[in-house]
């Protein structure tokens, strides 16, 4: 019917880790924009120096890029644990260049955000950003990570910065939206599931998600509305119905009390 709110149990340890992690690399960000368009190699992690150089001098060779492609298809497809083994490759060997040495730190976090690697993740979200502060994506998933570790105001913070960077980022304002639910702020959840429809209408779980949300407000029109909606684009969840129903019955109810 809809996505559910994943969350898993990390370790103490882990959390902190993370979360001192997320903080470092957001206050960089958010305290030097120029990033995006400067990179001082000095202060470059070694691998990310190491493909700069290569990319400059005579060792430069395309098969990173190879090793790049592979990993990130096998990252789209599931199998997060040969994407990694590409990705490492990829990465390694130097040369790439800046933008897609981001994108193979970025699908390197995924495969390994889906394989319960979260503070590995984490890192190579910064990494990521390292090499290329504009990588929304990179944002996205971190933010998606944090949240997935308990990391519910670093998660805000990233996402705020990916929907900064793309402000159509129609699955920032979902992600963040579930973020704000499990803070309980149903304000600023039923907000963003609302820009996220408003950018994106396939996103049908973000109609639910804003009914759930509405209906704990106490605006049940609206929640109802936002229910239909949801039903439309999922003609064959029969579970609906019997939602829309619940709700009509609530609001003759509510009609009938006043």
């Amino acid at each position: 019917m809809t996505t559910s709110l994943k969350t898993t149990c990390p370790s103490v340890i882990q959390k902190a880790l993370a979360a001192g992690l997320a903080w470092v690399l957001l206050a960089a960000l958010a305290a030097a924009p120029a990033l995006a368009q400067l990179v001082d190699e000095k202060n470059l992690d070694p691998r990310t120096r190491m493909n700069l150089l290569g990319m400059q001098g005579p060792i430069f060779k395309p098969m990173p890029e190879e090793y790049l492609r592979i990993g990130n298809s096998a990252s789209i497809v599931g199998n997060h644990r040969y994407a990694i083994r590409m990705l490492n490759e990829a990465i390694d060997l130097g040369g790439l260049p800046m933008d897609k040495l981001s994108q193979a730190y970025t699908s390197r976090g995924i495969s390994k955000s889906r394989s319960n690697q979260l503070t590995e993740a984490v890192r190579d979200f910064a990494k990521a950003l390292e090499a290329n502060p504009s990588n929304a994506p990179a944002l996205y998933y971190l933010g998606e990570t944090l949240r997935n570790l308990g990391l519910f105001t670093e998660a805000i913070v990233a996402l705020n910065q990916a929907i900064a960077l793309k402000p159509n980022y129609a699955r920032a304002y979902y992600l963040r939206g579930t973020v704000w639910m499990i803070m309980g702020d149903n304000r600023l959840a039923a907000d963003d599931f609302g820009m996220a429809t408003n950018y994106d209408a396939s996103i049908s779980d973000a109609y639910y998600m804003r009914a759930m949300v509405l209906e704990k407000m106490g605006l049940l029109n609206k929640a109802l509305a936002s229910l239909k909606t949801f039903r439309v684009h999922n003609p064959l969840d029969k579970s609906i119905t019997l939602l829309i129903k619940g709700l009509e019955q609530k609001i003759k109810k509510q009609g009938k009390a006043s």
